[in-house]
C-alpha cells in the first residue's frame, strides 16, 4: 500500500493482466493479489510485493517514481484455499444448524450468491440444487 499516494482509481479496479485488484483507502493506495505456494511457516516472498509496486506504477504514471520506504506499507496472508481447489460446503458434524461454506481460494467473490443460495437451501432443509459430495467438508477424513 502507498500512503497519500499522488493519484489511483477512486473505485476498485481489477488489472487482470497483472492479476492484481488495486482499490483507494482512507489510508492509501492498495494492491493485492499474487499467491505463494509455501507451507504455514515459510518466509514470505517479497520479491511478490515489488512486483505489485512495479505494475502499479505502469497503471498510474503520475505516481511517484522514487516513493518513500516510509509510505509503502506490505503485507501478506494466508488465503483459505483447500489442497484440491474445491470450497466446503456442507452441514457440520456437531450440528445441522452450522452450514460450513469456506475455501474458495481466489474465487470467493464469484461464488458467493451461489454459495449462499446453496447455504440457504441447507438450513432451510431444501434439498440442494446441485450434489454436494464433491464439497463436502469432511472429505479429508
Amino acid at each position: 500500500m502507498i500512503e497519500n499516494p499522488e493519484t489511483g482509481p477512486r473505485s476498485s479496479m481489477m488489472a487482470s493482466d497483472a492479476k492484481m485488484v488495486v482499490n483507494w483507502t482512507n489510508k492509501g493506495l492498495r494492491a493485492a493479489g499474487t499467491v505463494e505456494i509455501a507451507g504455514l511457516e515459510a518466509a514470505p516472498n517479497w520479491q511478490r510485493a515489488e512486483s505489485l509496486r512495479n505494475h502499479r506504477l505502469r497503471m498510474f504514471q503520475k505516481l511517484q517514481r522514487d516513493i518513500p520506504a516510509s509510505r509503502i506499507k506490505t503485507w501478506f496472508g494466508h488465503r483459505p484455499s483447500m489442497p484440491d481447489g474445491i470450497p466446503c460446503i456442507g452441514h457440520a458434524r456437531a450440528s445441522r444448524d452450522i452450514v460450513y461454506a469456506f475455501g474458495h481460494g481466489h474465487v470467493g467473490l464469484v461464488g458467493s450468491a451461489r454459495t449462499g443460495r446453496l447455504v440457504a437451501q441447507l438450513l432451510s432443509g431444501k434439498p440442494p440444487e446441485i450434489p454436494l459430495a464433491p464439497f463436502s467438508p469432511t472429505r479429508f477424513l
